[in-house]
């Protein structure tokens, strides 16, 4: 697999788990939140310590992952730069977006 291919299917990966994971940790506490009920709210995540315990490292993988995706661009813009790849406009003068799959 070609170097550039392989960094794509990185970023892609990384972005695919990132918005995975991102949503299913923001979903955890929705269950124990009772609309216009504080004090319910407050029961319920008081009675589920384990739940909110595995919001917050969802949270916290979440903001790494980040990290990663960032380093991931980084790298990608840089390696741009020094390949001095010339990357095709479309009408817009935005980036054309290949299709998966394609040459």
């Amino acid at each position: 697999m070609k170097p550039e291919r392989r960094l794509s299917v990185a970023l892609g990966v990384a972005f695919l788990f990132q918005a995975t994971l991102s949503l299913m940790s923001g979903m955890i506490p929705l269950s124990l939140i009772v609309p216009g009920n504080i004090d319910q709210s407050m029961i319920d995540i008081a009675g589920h310590p384990a739940l909110m315990r595995v919001n917050f490292l969802g949270d916290l993988i979440t903001a790494v992952r980040v990290i990663v995706l960032a380093i991931l661009l980084y790298v990608v813009g840089a390696w741009i730069v020094i390949k001095g790849l010339q990357i095709p406009l479309g009408p817009s003068g935005s980036p054309q977006i290949a299709a998966i799959g394609g040459p």
